[in-house]
């Protein structure tokens, strides 16, 4: 088996994020792919030579080269690595950010619905925040710990992303949604 560059092993761990992404994976990818990274190049080389069957030519799919010039995809160094998951937790949370706005909106209405979204919200951001902290702790005072907090934040992040997506797609008189359907 021939010898796998550092260049194949990023741009292969990037495919494997990629394919996790577009299945929903929503966990902590950081950590729960450093595994990924001790394999021995017999997976990469059965999906390079499946690839190159499927008539797309190339043995990663399209736009991973261009994820590996990204500062992100290359960062080497820890404050490098803390800044990308601060920029991948603010990403998120403009995400989530412009769901609840969608939110308030349908509930323009029903003031009640309303202010108990308010409420969820905030419990929810001190969930999430003490969680962080929790599970964080043990990085505590070490230059790795704001990349540990913005990777926690970012993951239960995402999960409420995806109840409110939820609640946005509740189909008109399902008493079980707190939202309106869409008029």
């Amino acid at each position: 088996m021939p010898a796998v560059s550092a260049y194949e092993s990023v741009i292969y761990f990037l495919t494997l994020k990629a394919r996790l992404i577009a299945t929903g994976f929503d966990g902590n990818l950081r950590l729960r792919l450093t595994a990924v990274t001790r394999f021995d190049g017999r997976e990469m080389e059965r999906d390079r030579h499946a690839d190159s069957h499927s008539g797309h030519g190339a043995p990663y799919p399209d736009g991973i080269a261009a994820m590996a010039n990204d500062k992100c995809a290359n960062a080497s160094d820890q404050a490098t690595m803390n800044e990308c998951a601060a920029k991948d937790f603010k990403a998120a949370d403009a995400d989530l950010n412009r769901l609840y706005k969608e939110i308030r909106n349908r509930l323009k209405d029903d003031a009640d619905s309303a202010k108990l979204l308010v409420s969820a919200q905030k419990a929810w951001i001190a969930y999430r925040d003490a969680e962080c902290a929790f599970t964080s702790a043990a990085s505590a005072g070490g230059s790795i710990h704001s990349m540990i907090v913005s990777q926690c934040r970012e993951g239960i992040t995402r999960k409420r992303i995806k109840d409110f997506k939820g609640y946005l797609s509740c189909e008109e008189g399902d008493m079980g949604c707190p939202v309106p359907a869409a008029q």
